[in-house]
C-alpha cells in the first residue's frame, strides 16, 4: 500500500487523473474519488513547491558563486603596476595624486643586456662585453620596472618604449645617432606634458661586477653612476643638471650607503652626445649596474631609486 502511495505522489496532475479514471472499474464511491483527488492534488502541489524552492536555492547559490569567481578572476588578471621582488624594501605611497606625468624614463641604448641573463638562456654560447646585447632581455626591462615602481608610489610617469636600436638598423644609422632618436621622443613628450619635472635615461655600465655591485643588509644591489654633460656647448644650463645629479647621489647614498659610485661629467662637442640634458634641467643619465649584474640586482636598485625619486617630486 505504501509503495502504491509513493508511486502516486511522483505523478503529475494529469497522470493522476488518468490513473483515477483507469481505476474506475473498481467502482469506488463518488465521495471517495473526489476526496482522493483533492488530497493527491494538494500533495502534488506541495511536492512541486518544495522542488521549486530547492531548485531556486541551488540556482541562486550557483549564480552567487559564479559572480564571485568572475570578480576574483577579473581582479587577478588586471595588470599590476609591478610584480615586486619578494625581498624588496617596504615603502609608503606618495601623497601626490595626479594623472599628470611627473617623470620621463627612456633607454637610449635599449639593447644593452647582462651576461648572467644571456648565459642562462643560451648556455651553449659564449658572450663577451662587446656582444652583450639582446632584443628583449635588456635595459627596457629595467625601465619598465622603474616606471611601475613609481606608479606604485602614486607617481605617474611616461616610459619611452621606442626600439631605438631597431630604428637605427632600419635607417642604417651609426650607433652614436641613437641620441638623435631618443631626443625626438623626449621633445615630443615634454611638449605634450608640461608637468614633467625630471627625466632619466637608463643605461648599464661595461665595468666588471666587482665595480658595479654592493651588498647592503645582506642584499646585492647594482651600483648607480650618474652621468651628466659638461660645458656650455649645446647645454648652457649644464650646471643645473650637475646639481640635480649630485642631489640624487647624496640622497640615495644616505639611504643606501655606497650604492652610488658618484657623479661623472663628460664633455662633447655635438648636441646628440650631451645626452639631451639641455631639454630639461632635472635630467640625468643613470647607469644602473654593469654587464655582469643580474636583473634581480638591477631591480633591487630600481626600488631604491624609486624611493629617492619619491622624496624629490613636488
Amino acid at each position: 500500500m505504501l509503495k502504491m502511495w509513493r508511486c502516486l505522489l511522483m505523478r503529475t496532475d494529469k497522470e493522476l487523473m488518468e490513473l483515477i479514471k483507469s481505476s474506475y472499474s473498481l467502482e469506488p464511491r463518488e465521495d471517495f474519488i473526489q476526496e482522493t483527488e483533492k488530497k493527491l492534488r494538494l500533495k502534488a502541489r506541495r511536492t512541486r513547491s518544495k522542488k521549486a524552492v530547492g531548485f531556486l536555492t541551488v540556482a541562486v547559490s550557483v549564480f552567487i558563486l559564479g559572480f564571485l569567481a568572475i570578480t576574483s578572476f577579473n581582479q587577478q588578471t588586471k595588470e599590476p603596476a609591478i610584480q615586486l621582488s619578494t625581498n624588496t624594501n617596504q615603502y609608503q605611497p606618495s601623497t601626490i595624486l595626479t594623472d599628470d606625468p611627473l617623470v620621463y624614463i627612456s633607454q637610449t641604448h635599449n639593447y644593452e643586456s647582462f651576461l648572467p641573463e644571456l648565459t642562462a638562456i643560451y648556455p651553449e654560447e659564449t658572450f663577451s662585453v662587446n656582444d652583450s646585447i639582446h632584443e628583449t632581455i635588456n635595459m627596457t626591462l629595467v625601465g619598465q620596472r622603474l616606471s611601475n615602481a613609481l606608479k606604485q608610489r602614486n607617481i605617474n610617469n611616461i616610459l619611452d618604449t621606442n626600439d631605438n636600436t631597431k630604428e637605427l638598423q632600419e635607417k642604417e644609422l651609426p650607433y652614436q645617432d641613437a641620441y638623435k632618436i631618443s631626443r625626438k621622443n623626449m621633445q615630443d613628450a615634454l611638449v605634450k606634458n608640461k608637468s614633467i619635472q625630471m627625466a632619466f635615461d637608463l643605461h648599464r655600465d661595461s665595468a666588471s661586477r666587482e665595480v658595479t655591485t654592493v651588498e647592503i643588509d645582506g642584499k646585492a644591489y647594482a651600483k648607480i653612476t650618474f652621468v651628466v654633460s659638461e660645458g656650455e656647448a649645446g647645454n648652457p644650463d649644464y650646471e643645473k643638471n650637475q646639481e640635480f645629479a649630485k642631489q640624487l647621489h647624496k640622497k640615495i647614498n644616505d639611504k643606501y650607503p655606497r650604492i652610488s659610485r658618484g657623479v661623472f661629467s663628460k664633455s662633447y662637442d655635438t648636441y646628440q652626445n650631451h645626452y639631451n640634458q639641455d631639454l630639461l634641467n632635472q635630467s640625468a643619465v643613470i647607469e644602473i649596474g654593469g654587464v655582469e649584474n643580474t636583473l634581480e640586482e638591477e631591480y633591487n636598485t630600481v626600488e631604491a631609486l624609486a624611493n629617492v625619486i619619491q622624496t624629490l617630486v613636488k
